[in-house]
């Protein structure tokens, strides 16, 4: 069914007049009668009646009306909704580690809308793992993923946005708790709490023990890390982790690893070769460039 015999219909139902709706519509009159015989041909029923110089729905014209009414109306909120995608609106979708989810996308979210006043920007946030994430970048479920790095995901564009501090998390009352700083190797006595090995956490920890060729005795792999604090925090082990804002509400402390020394990020991440709205482009970009 043609769409543009849609709309004239519905034009010509509200208006009740030939004349008057194809000088609406910008087409001939000819034009406009020929597109109505079109449609009742093609539903095989008569649509109008003729009342003078006018015409009006019969009963079979007003039940197709408030059908073919509904279609035009939800087909232009979705042309205008894509409209305003075009133009630099819409929502973006949002996958975050919790590391990153209290303060620092909260702040830079809030800042890029700020900067892009009356452009009918929305967000919408969700939290996960990295494996999660990175799973849901490819399913298209989220348009761009705050997380570490994935190793051998080819598709996939990281961009360094934050380093990542290296953390012992030990429960007051601990042996190293004293301390304000910590050397990796003085952890390696006591039994810990690492990432399991679907978090992107666990190589970079890995690879700090690899620099000091020593490994802890592992008493918990886990994958989430507000369970790692909570275990810590009743004395079920110690944890490396990155520090965390939420860290000071749990009964824990939070002591700076310095050596061995570490180069490692939170990502800003998103597909490559992937049609991305403006709207996401431009944030992506603007974290990529400011940093978090």
């Amino acid at each position: 069914m043609n769409l543009y015999h849609l709309r004239y219909f519905v034009t010509l139902a509200q208006l009740e007049h030939y004349g008057k709706a194809a000088e609406k519509l910008k087409i001939t009159q000819p034009g406009l009668s020929h597109a109505m015989a079109s449609l009742e041909e093609e539903l095989g029923v008569k649509l109008f009646e003729k009342e003078g110089r006018n015409v009006i729905l019969n009963k079979y014209g007003k039940m197709f009306f408030d059908d073919a009414n509904k279609i035009i109306s939800m087909l232009d909120g979705s042309v205008s909704s894509f409209q305003d995608i075009s133009e630099g609106g819409g929502n973006i979708s949002l996958s975050i580690i919790k590391p990153l989810a209290i303060k620092d996308i909260p702040k830079a979210t809030r800042s890029f809308l700020d900067k892009n006043k009356g452009k009918g920007i929305d967000f919408k946030f969700y939290t996960g793992v990295t494996k999660e994430i990175v799973e849901g970048l490819k399913n298209q479920i989220y348009d761009i993923g705050f997380c570490s790095k994935m190793e051998n995901e080819t598709d996939i564009e990281f961009v360094p946005v934050k380093k990542q501090e290296m953390c012992a998390i030990v429960p007051y009352g601990h042996p190293l708790a004293k301390y304000k700083e910590l050397d990796l190797k003085e952890t390696i006595p006591y039994k810990q709490i690492i990432f399991s090995k679907s978090s992107g956490l666990r190589p970079v920890i890995d690879g700090m023990f690899e620099k000091i060729g020593e490994y802890p005795h592992v008493a918990y792999e886990i994958e989430e890390d507000s369970l790692v604090v909570g275990l810590v925090a009743q004395n079920f082990g110690i944890a490396i982790l990155p520090k965390m804002y939420s860290i000071q509400y749990i009964n824990v402390k939070a002591i700076p690893i310095i050596q061995p020394e570490l180069e490692s990020y939170f990502y800003a991440a998103r597909m490559r070769n992937r049609y991305h709205s403006p709207a996401a482009d431009a944030f992506f970009k603007y974290v990529c460039n400011n940093g978090l």
